[in-house]
């Protein structure tokens, strides 16, 4: 006798591939397979007997004795791979990529008590005595948790401060023999707290009870490659095949989670203070190092009284651009022609979006004059005027810092410092252009604005001052009176009549390459295929990337859940055929 297997390989690839075999296997093992001129890895995922002969392939090797995952996480892996039109194989991957952890066995869902679906808005302080309260009575009752954090520095700030015994963590980087220990207590019975970033959110728990995603609206929960999910939608599509509570928390809520209020989710907001507040017109104020005069004359002080102050820049680099005054000549990148960003420190011209860089010169590459004007200041050039006015322990820190002088009391960053590390113990608490959000090319500016003064506040600083150009701008007037709420029910009034999230979907579908003629034909019979479909095509947009490729890219919009059963329709029905130019991101991070 002999099978058929139906194999889910670990290619971008979208069909299913059968193979015969000798014996018949449990679904979800993987297997090696031949395929084209190689091997593949791959999850078997349908078994049959093999009633008439056919010209098959047979399975080169059985890589497991048993399934490495819980039947459900198959379940699972179809549900993002629908969702995000990502190859299954891909997907499985992705939920167990580690070949050194042992099987995790079959989950049975046992009989709980009711379920709660919970929004909680609040200071971290107040968070993290809600959360200790609401931990607590599941681990009591011999139940795991999960509590999802944006950044490492978070994991290690709630193990410390919620300081429960069974506690362990568990992130992208985590020690082989840390991650099986942490994955032996999730296979356990008994109770455990569990903290980590995204990688965690799709880890299997048996008598797993509760899910807490903190800062929930926070980019730093979302993958960064393909898919690009964020951790709150990974743990919502999660409950499609398991039974657990869910708190989705911050200082303030995303729009796509205060939407569920409107699906029955209940809405707590927890009692505290605001820290003083205080809006700075910058039109109407003398600077001091790009700061107002009296923002300046208070760090100064509290720098005297040995307090500790973070000024929040959301620009990199030291200035934006150079532009010689003698010839006018701005270095600019050679992939995407847009000015290189001055990195001094380094000693370097870096393109903003590609990455691609350049030593810095003194001299004019163009003229050799020796005199520049300089763009918009980032962090490095603010912490550089700081140092000259107010001496030494001025510390910058963004996603590059790699050495951070801890003592220092004045700390210049981008949101990254926006994590206990650095906002512990803060006194004074600044934005220095709170318009570079607020105006940045992207439906969700506003929003992340107000999320960003919040969340600073969130920290509770003794005083906050936000700096700006537009202090009539009505997203000023809506932190000062708290009237979050009002404002985010007319965004998504907005977003629902311009077809955004969470309303809409939206897919970035890219086809890269060098030959960019190969390129154009690809994209129209992209467009053909797309025809007649209950999608709205925007673009093309053209780039060229790091490596020199051309990227041709189509925005695509449709009603949710329809824009992806129409993609993925054509991907499994080969009207779009999967190729190395092909990249299709849905929920794309950036539009």
């Amino acid at each position: 006798m002999r099978y058929v297997l139906d194999v889910a390989v670990e290619r971008p690839l979208y069909s299913l591939f059968s193979y015969s075999h000798y014996r018949k296997l449990d679904l979800g093992v993987r297997v090696k397979v031949p395929l084209g001129r190689g091997f593949s890895r791959g999850w078997v995922l349908k078994v049959s007997r093999l009633e008439e002969e056919r010209d098959l392939k047979s399975i080169d090797e059985v890589i497991d004795d048993s399934p490495p995952l819980p039947s459900t996480w198959l379940t699972l892996a179809q549900i993002i791979s629908q969702e995000y039109c990502y190859p299954l194989g891909l997907t499985l991957k992705l939920l167990f990529p580690y070949d050194y952890l042992p099987s995790f066995g079959e989950i049975t869902l046992k009989s709980v008590g009711e379920r709660f679906s919970r929004l909680v808005v609040g200071s971290r302080l107040s968070r993290l005595s809600y959360y200790r309260e609401v931990i607590g009575e599941f681990l009591a009752a011999g139940e795991k948790v999960i509590l999802l954090v944006p950044q490492l520095e978070d994991m290690e700030d709630w193990a410390s401060k919620l300081s429960f015994d069974n506690t362990f963590l568990w992130y992208s980087e985590i020690r082989r023999s840390e991650r099986k220990r942490a994955w032996n207590a999730a296979k356990g019975e008994g109770g455990a707290l569990f903290i980590g970033t995204f990688s965690l959110s799709l880890v299997p728990m048996r008598n797993l009870g509760l899910v807490i995603v903190d800062d929930e609206g926070s980019s730093y929960l979302r993958r960064l490659s393909l898919p690009y999910i964020h951790a709150r939608d990974a743990i919502l599509l999660r409950r499609r095949v398991e039974s657990f509570s869910v708190i989705l928390g911050g200082a303030i809520l995303s729009a796509e989670s205060f939407n569920l209020v409107k699906e029955g989710w209940d809405l707590e907001e927890l009692p505290g203070s605001k820290p003083k507040y205080r809006l700075i017109d910058l039109k109407r104020s003398s600077k001091v190092a790009f700061l107002s005069q009296s923002l300046f004359s208070k760090i100064k002080a509290n720098l005297k009284l040995g307090g500790k102050s973070v000024i929040l820049l959301n620009r990199k680099a030291y200035a934006s651009y150079l532009k010689c005054e003698e010839c006018g000549y701005i270095p600019k990148c050679s992939n995407c022609d847009i000015p290189l960003s001055l990195y001094r420190e380094e000693g370097k011209l870096k393109c903003p979006y590609c990455g691609y860089e350049r030593s810095f010169s003194d001299t004019c590459f163009n003229c050799g004059g020796y005199f520049f004007k300089l763009g918009s200041p980032g962090i490095e050039s603010l912490a550089s005027l700081l140092r000259r006015r107010l001496g030494s322990g001025v510390a910058v820190w963004d996603a590059e810092t790699e050495l951070f002088d801890e003592s220092a009391l004045i700390i210049v960053g981008t949101q990254r410092v926006l994590q206990p590390k650095i906002m512990n113990g803060v006194k004074l608490a600044c934005i220095a252009l709170a318009d570079l959000s607020l105006y940045k090319s992207s439906y969700r500016s506003e929003e992340e604005t107000l999320r960003m003064i919040y969340s600073l506040a969130s920290f509770s600083p003794e005083e906050l001052y936000v700096q700006t150009y537009v202090p009539e701008h009505p997203v000023f007037k809506i932190f000062r009176e708290d009237s979050w709420k009002e404002f985010l029910e007319a965004e998504l009034d907005k977003r629902k009549e311009l077809r955004y999230p969470p309303f809409y979907s939206l897919a970035l579908v890219s086809l890269k390459g060098k030959r960019e003629l190969f390129l154009m034909s690809k994209l129209k019979e992209l467009k053909l295929a797309l025809e007649g479909r209950a999608i709205e095509v925007l673009g093309p947009i053209r780039r060229v990337l790091p490596d020199g490729k051309i990227s041709l890219s189509l925005l695509l919009k449709g009603k949710k859940g329809e824009l992806e059963k129409e993609l993925c329709d054509l991907l499994e029905n080969g009207k779009i055929k999967p190729s190395k130019e092909l990249e299709i991101i849905v929920d794309p991070p950036e539009v």
